[in-house]
């Protein structure tokens, strides 16, 4: 039988998937913001400020919004194709559907799209739940009948034939 992935092993994963769309989404926000509209001196009322223009702007809530969708299509396609995201492969992980199969279409977009949702409404502490229940499930996972397994290792080629070492041969 399939054993859950260790918690860890899978916070690791989900933050490693993350990084290169936190890292785009941080670049295209950072070329927003003109060096002109922060104040000069840093005072924590005026940084207060102009932090509250940006999240104002239409811009960056675009921005936001493309880089969530981008990050949602990447893991759809990846557990779809690949039955894990790159981050889960890296720790040796992957998804499996209810028999350990991997999952279908309508299993990895309910995972994924309770996870954009659950996070892009502030209500990540939602994400513990996985503490509380035996297979260490998410939201997600339990809507769409998931799971997050260890990956079992990939067999290897069959071992040769034993080579025996006679003492008696030798020269």
């Amino acid at each position: 039988t399939l054993g859950p992935a260790p918690l860890p092993k899978r916070l690791l994963a989900g933050i490693l998937d993350m990084i290169p769309f936190g890292m785009v989404a941080l670049v295209v926000l950072a070329h927003r913001v003109s060096p002109v509209a922060l104040p000069l001196d840093k005072s924590s009322e005026a940084m207060k400020e102009a932090l509250v223009q940006m999240r104002s702007d239409s811009g960056t809530a675009y921005t936001i919004m493309a880089t969530t969708a981008a990050y949602l299509g990447y893991c759809v396609f990846m557990e779809l194709q690949h039955g894990a995201t790159v981050g889960k492969m890296l720790l040796g992980l992957r998804v499996v559907g209810d028999g350990g199969v991997r999952p279908r279409l309508r299993e990895v977009l309910l995972r994924n799209l309770m996870k954009v949702m659950i996070l892009v409404s502030g209500l990540a502490p939602l994400m513990l739940i996985v503490l509380l229940n035996r297979n260490r499930q998410r939201l997600g996972d339990m809507m769409g009948r998931t799971a997050v397994v260890v990956a079992h290792p990939a067999a290897g080629p069959p071992p040769g034939p034993q080579e025996t070492h006679d003492d008696s041969q030798e020269t």
